[in-house]
Protein backbone atom coordinates (compact mmCIF):
# COMPACT_ATOMS: atom_id res chain seq x y z
CA UNK A 1 0.00 0.00 0.00
CA UNK A 2 3.16 2.41 0.92
CA UNK A 3 4.77 1.51 -2.31
CA UNK A 4 1.07 2.55 -4.66
CA UNK A 5 1.48 5.87 -2.29
CA UNK A 6 4.56 7.19 -3.14
CA UNK A 7 4.36 5.70 -7.00
CA UNK A 8 1.20 7.76 -6.76
CA UNK A 9 3.09 10.98 -5.57
CA UNK A 10 5.91 10.63 -7.77
CA UNK A 11 3.67 10.42 -11.03
CA UNK A 12 1.73 13.76 -9.49
CA UNK A 13 4.80 15.53 -8.45
CA UNK A 14 6.34 14.93 -12.11
CA UNK A 15 3.27 16.27 -13.64
CA UNK A 16 3.76 19.49 -15.77
CA UNK A 17 2.39 22.49 -14.71
CA UNK A 18 0.71 24.30 -18.05
CA UNK A 19 2.68 27.30 -19.20
CA UNK A 20 0.18 30.01 -21.06
CA UNK A 21 1.58 31.76 -23.86
CA UNK A 22 -0.23 35.22 -24.73
CA UNK A 23 0.62 38.68 -26.48
CA UNK A 24 0.87 42.04 -24.78
CA UNK A 25 -0.99 44.67 -25.80
CA UNK A 26 2.48 46.50 -27.22
CA UNK A 27 2.56 42.93 -29.45
CA UNK A 28 5.50 41.76 -27.06
CA UNK A 29 5.38 37.62 -26.37
CA UNK A 30 5.14 36.43 -22.90
CA UNK A 31 4.50 32.81 -21.12
CA UNK A 32 2.45 32.68 -17.84
CA UNK A 33 2.87 29.59 -15.70
CA UNK A 34 -0.70 28.17 -14.38
CA UNK A 35 0.44 29.25 -10.37
CA UNK A 36 0.90 32.60 -11.45
CA UNK A 37 -2.61 33.20 -13.06
CA UNK A 38 -5.50 33.92 -10.58
CA UNK A 39 -8.19 32.23 -12.68
CA UNK A 40 -11.53 31.29 -10.86
CA UNK A 41 -11.91 27.69 -10.79
CA UNK A 42 -15.35 25.92 -11.40
CA UNK A 43 -17.07 23.28 -9.24
CA UNK A 44 -19.11 20.14 -10.37
CA UNK A 45 -22.35 22.10 -10.07
CA UNK A 46 -21.61 25.01 -11.80
CA UNK A 47 -23.55 25.24 -14.45
CA UNK A 48 -21.22 27.00 -17.20
CA UNK A 49 -18.67 24.26 -16.12
CA UNK A 50 -20.75 21.24 -16.75
CA UNK A 51 -22.17 22.76 -19.98
CA UNK A 52 -25.90 21.85 -18.21
CA UNK A 53 -28.15 24.68 -18.67
CA UNK A 54 -29.15 26.33 -15.16
CA UNK A 55 -32.79 26.50 -14.36
CA UNK A 56 -34.52 29.59 -14.39
CA UNK A 57 -35.49 30.63 -10.65
CA UNK A 58 -38.67 32.10 -11.98
CA UNK A 59 -41.12 32.50 -14.48
CA UNK A 60 -40.26 35.56 -15.54
CA UNK A 61 -36.13 34.42 -15.90
CA UNK A 62 -37.66 31.72 -17.82
CA UNK A 63 -39.72 34.23 -20.40
CA UNK A 64 -36.56 36.27 -20.97
CA UNK A 65 -34.26 32.99 -21.71
CA UNK A 66 -37.52 32.34 -24.12
CA UNK A 67 -38.08 35.64 -25.35
CA UNK A 68 -33.65 36.20 -26.01
CA UNK A 69 -34.27 32.70 -28.30
CA UNK A 70 -36.69 34.37 -30.69
CA UNK A 71 -34.92 38.32 -31.11
CA UNK A 72 -33.88 38.90 -34.72
CA UNK A 73 -36.57 36.50 -35.68
CA UNK A 74 -37.50 37.77 -38.85
CA UNK A 75 -41.25 38.88 -39.33
CA UNK A 76 -43.55 36.66 -41.56
CA UNK A 77 -47.41 36.97 -41.06
CA UNK A 78 -49.11 33.95 -40.24
CA UNK A 79 -45.78 32.37 -39.30
CA UNK A 80 -44.53 31.23 -35.93
CA UNK A 81 -41.80 29.48 -36.00
CA UNK A 82 -37.89 30.45 -35.17
CA UNK A 83 -36.75 29.15 -38.16
CA UNK A 84 -39.22 30.76 -40.74
CA UNK A 85 -40.54 33.75 -39.07
CA UNK A 86 -43.30 34.79 -37.18
CA UNK A 87 -45.49 37.61 -36.36
CA UNK A 88 -46.28 39.53 -33.46
CA UNK A 89 -49.22 36.80 -32.17
CA UNK A 90 -47.50 34.06 -33.41
CA UNK A 91 -44.65 34.86 -31.21
CA UNK A 92 -46.42 36.45 -27.93
CA UNK A 93 -48.39 32.76 -28.22
CA UNK A 94 -45.38 30.32 -29.00
CA UNK A 95 -43.76 31.89 -25.71
CA UNK A 96 -46.53 31.80 -23.57
CA UNK A 97 -46.77 28.07 -24.48
CA UNK A 98 -43.64 27.07 -24.03
CA UNK A 99 -43.00 28.84 -20.59
CA UNK A 100 -46.22 29.17 -19.06
CA UNK A 101 -48.28 26.30 -20.87
CA UNK A 102 -51.21 28.88 -21.65
CA UNK A 103 -52.64 28.79 -25.30
CA UNK A 104 -53.07 31.76 -26.07
CA UNK A 105 -55.71 32.84 -29.49
CA UNK A 106 -53.52 33.22 -32.58
CA UNK A 107 -54.85 36.89 -33.53
CA UNK A 108 -54.21 39.83 -31.42
CA UNK A 109 -57.87 41.31 -31.35
CA UNK A 110 -58.73 37.46 -29.96
CA UNK A 111 -55.60 37.72 -27.22
CA UNK A 112 -56.74 41.10 -26.10
CA UNK A 113 -60.42 39.53 -25.13
CA UNK A 114 -58.59 37.49 -22.68
CA UNK A 115 -57.00 38.07 -19.32
CA UNK A 116 -57.53 40.64 -16.87
CA UNK A 117 -57.84 44.74 -18.39
CA UNK A 118 -54.39 46.55 -16.13
CA UNK A 119 -53.30 50.28 -16.52
CA UNK A 120 -50.03 50.82 -17.99
CA UNK A 121 -49.47 51.94 -14.27
CA UNK A 122 -49.94 48.43 -13.52
CA UNK A 123 -47.97 46.93 -16.06
CA UNK A 124 -45.61 43.83 -14.75
CA UNK A 125 -43.20 41.19 -16.40
CA UNK A 126 -45.34 39.18 -18.77
CA UNK A 127 -48.15 41.09 -19.30
CA UNK A 128 -49.81 42.14 -22.78
CA UNK A 129 -49.60 45.22 -24.41
CA UNK A 130 -51.74 46.03 -27.68
CA UNK A 131 -51.31 48.82 -30.04
CA UNK A 132 -54.01 49.88 -32.56
CA UNK A 133 -54.66 50.32 -35.98
CA UNK A 134 -50.95 49.39 -37.07
CA UNK A 135 -51.39 48.62 -40.39
CA UNK A 136 -53.89 49.84 -43.08
CA UNK A 137 -57.12 48.86 -42.71
CA UNK A 138 -56.71 47.53 -39.29
CA UNK A 139 -59.48 48.21 -36.46
CA UNK A 140 -59.00 47.22 -32.95
CA UNK A 141 -55.70 45.15 -31.71
CA UNK A 142 -53.62 44.83 -34.68
CA UNK A 143 -50.29 44.34 -32.85
CA UNK A 144 -49.14 42.49 -29.49
CA UNK A 145 -45.95 42.65 -27.55
CA UNK A 146 -45.26 41.13 -23.76
CA UNK A 147 -43.83 43.50 -21.18
CA UNK A 148 -40.58 43.13 -20.07
CA UNK A 149 -40.33 45.69 -17.53
CA UNK A 150 -37.94 49.19 -17.79
CA UNK A 151 -41.24 50.19 -19.86
CA UNK A 152 -40.12 47.88 -22.64
CA UNK A 153 -41.79 45.15 -24.93
CA UNK A 154 -40.86 42.26 -26.65
CA UNK A 155 -42.51 42.45 -29.89
CA UNK A 156 -42.19 40.63 -33.22
CA UNK A 157 -41.43 44.27 -35.54
CA UNK A 158 -42.54 44.35 -39.34
CA UNK A 159 -39.46 45.70 -39.78
CA UNK A 160 -36.72 44.09 -37.48
CA UNK A 161 -38.37 40.78 -36.86
CA UNK A 162 -38.47 40.04 -33.17
CA UNK A 163 -36.95 42.92 -31.10
CA UNK A 164 -37.52 44.60 -27.65
CA UNK A 165 -38.96 48.48 -28.08
CA UNK A 166 -39.64 51.38 -25.51
CA UNK A 167 -43.09 52.11 -25.26
CA UNK A 168 -42.22 55.70 -25.28
CA UNK A 169 -41.54 55.70 -29.04
CA UNK A 170 -44.05 57.84 -30.53
CA UNK A 171 -45.24 55.30 -32.53
CA UNK A 172 -45.86 52.98 -29.70
CA UNK A 173 -47.62 55.83 -27.63
CA UNK A 174 -49.50 56.75 -30.86
CA UNK A 175 -51.12 53.52 -31.69
CA UNK A 176 -51.23 51.80 -27.61
CA UNK A 177 -54.81 50.72 -27.04
CA UNK A 178 -54.15 48.82 -24.04
CA UNK A 179 -53.09 45.97 -21.11
CA UNK A 180 -54.30 42.70 -19.96
CA UNK A 181 -52.71 40.47 -17.68
CA UNK A 182 -52.94 36.56 -18.91
CA UNK A 183 -53.33 34.37 -15.70
CA UNK A 184 -53.88 30.35 -16.12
Amino acid sequence: MTRILIVMLVFVGCTPQPIYRAVKADGQKTSVKASETHMPTASVSDSSATGAKKEPANIEEAMMAEIKTWIGTPYRFGMEKKSEGTDCSGFVGAVFRKVRQIELPRQAADMYAKGTPITRNELRFGDLVFFQNTYKGAVGASHVGIYVGNNQIAHASTTVGVTISSLDESYYEKHYLGCRRISQ
